[in-house]
């Protein structure tokens, strides 16, 4: 998986490639001198055998290099792997302080963004299950996808999509844990701000051993011609 830098995405991506895949095709327009550039930042699936993995060691490669931008209130910012990681890491402590398990699923309605990339990478880390959810789609199918993949923990972004989630409100309620990306008013007592979340003391990046044929993540299809 060779990824490119797009608005909101990794800019210092690792790449992941079976060793010594150097095939015509990959190979070809591209010189020795920018091939062996491009081989001092390939990650083989051998030396990294999980996404959990390969965000440790791209951290460890290049820890100082620019690893994400995003638009934030009106303003570009830059997170190097170091930073990003340190984010990382400080969920997985909250994450672990709810007590789940390697397998539980964690949904995430949140738009493409920084805080998507440190929840999702944080959940890897742990073996934790990621379900995306579209952040556009009726509550109606939200509860039925949090419903049928057993989802223990919802990350929530805006107040918009509160509002959305509110048409459901007693199922939301009786989840383990709801955490928030901005301040919501009136929310369930199952319901914490990151900020509260979130201990700001650092915390170390957990890499758990984890079975690179073990589920990652469940995405749903858009559900145009029934549930999701």
């Amino acid at each position: 998986l060779d990824c490119r830098p797009s608005k909101h995405t990794m800019v210092n991506t690792f790449t992941l490639t079976r060793a010594g895949d150097r095939s015509p095709d990959t190979m070809q327009g591209i010189d020795e001198g920018a091939f062996m550039i491009h081989e001092q930042h390939v990650i083989s699936l051998e030396a990294a055998p999980t996404l959990g993995a390969a965000f440790h060691e791209r951290v460890l490669r290049t820890p100082a290099a620019i690893a994400y931008r995003d638009h934030y209130r009106g303003q570009w910012r830059e997170h190097t792997w170091q930073q990003t990681q340190d984010a990382v890491a400080r969920w997985q402590r909250a994450l672990q302080q709810e007590q789940l398990q390697a397998g539980d699923r964690v949904a995430i309605l949140c738009a493409n963004s920084w805080d998507w990339v440190v929840c999702d990478q944080a959940l890897q880390g742990l073996g934790l299950v990621t379900v995306p959810l579209y952040t556009n789609d009726r509550a109606a199918n939200i509860e039925w996808i949090l419903r049928d993949s057993g989802a223990r923990l919802l990350v929530v972004q805006q107040p918009e999509h509160w509002a959305t989630l509110m048409k459901i409100r007693e199922f939301i309620a009786a989840m383990q844990r709801v955490v928030t990306l901005e301040p919501i008013a009136d929310a369930p007592d199952n319901t914490l701000y990151i900020d509260d979340w979130l201990e700001e003391k650092p915390a170390h990046y957990q890499l758990m051993d984890v079975d690179p044929e073990a589920l990652a993540t469940i995405v749903y299809t858009s559900g145009t011609t029934g549930q999701p």
